[in-house]
């Protein structure tokens, strides 16, 4: 099976050679591809590498940053008076989802954030870790639609003091970022750390421990950072994620009592339609 380190060719051709469509976004979804992620817990990277790899034309980029700022902005407005607060794999679920009924290339990645605050606030950085204590399935989600390198619906919709949540903005939408070298005290909590140094794991080895896929993940998809009203966000992704039903089936989040269909018929795509023509 082909590594999703492969280059772009490579992965083409072998999601061909196993009959999986490859057309319009989300082919994920396709039965051949599910076969083959069920014996293969990083195949998904595979689709991660093949839409971070396309081209696309001057037309292409043009709708993208055409719909997907409206998207964006329409989904916080329906999401921003709901509880949704530790939702980001459900929230970036539904934004992916719906920017593939616009045949918009996208991806979910999880990973880890931390938030740096202005010196003058006197605010302590920000860390969700990817690996720490509890029980959850992703410290914390966001997308990849190119040309934006990260759209991240749910950074207000995190556990926050209320000094830290003045600083945060409504949501991330950024394409223009730095590339940056994750550490693995950003990645992994300082409990976690501990722990498996007393357990005789040296901490250049960790990252290793926690999934042997995750250090080559993180060397293919590096984290990227931007400062937004003097505020920094570093995302670091250390897998994919991908939701396993369409928008129409979506019914475990809704947006001010609207199904996520119901606010992409009814609220996003009048927005958007003329952009089609």
């Amino acid at each position: 099976m082909v590594h999703f380190s492969s280059s772009h060719e490579d992965i083409r051709n072998c999601f061909l050679q196993h009959d999986i469509p490859i057309g319009l976004p989300g082919f994920y979804d396709h039965p051949n591809f599910i076969e083959i992620e069920n014996s293969n817990d990083f195949f998904l990277a595979n689709y991660a590498r093949f839409v971070s790899t396309l081209s696309f034309d001057e037309n292409y980029i043009a709708k993208a940053r055409n719909k997907i700022p409206i998207i964006v902005n329409e989904l916080y407005a329906q999401m921003a008076n709901d509880n949704h607060i530790g939702r980001c794999i459900d929230i970036s679920a539904v934004l992916s989802r719906i920017l593939e009924k616009e045949e918009l290339w996208n991806f979910v990645f999880k990973g880890s954030l931390s938030i740096e605050f202005p010196e003058q606030s006197n605010i302590s950085n920000k860390y969700f870790w990817s690996v720490d204590r509890g029980d959850f399935a992703a410290r914390h989600a966001w997308v990849y639609a190119p040309p934006y390198n990260v759209i991240d619906l749910s950074v207000r919709q995190q556990p926050y003091f209320e000094n830290e949540i003045d600083f945060l903005p409504n949501y991330v939408i950024a394409e223009d970022m730095v590339i940056t070298e994750a550490t693995t005290h950003e990645i992994i909590s300082p409990e976690v750390i501990d722990h498996l140094i007393s357990c005789g794991i040296p901490l250049a080895n960790q990252l290793e421990h926690v999934n042997n896929e995750t250090p080559a993940f993180i060397e293919l998809f590096p984290s990227k950072s931007i400062s937004i009203h003097g505020v920094s966000f570093k995302y670091i992704p250390i897998a994919g994620l991908a939701n396993d039903c369409p928008l129409e089936g979506i019914a475990n989040i809704n947006f001010q009592e609207k199904t996520p269909l119901q606010v992409y018929n009814e609220d996003i795509r009048p927005q958007i339609a003329h952009f089609d023509i």
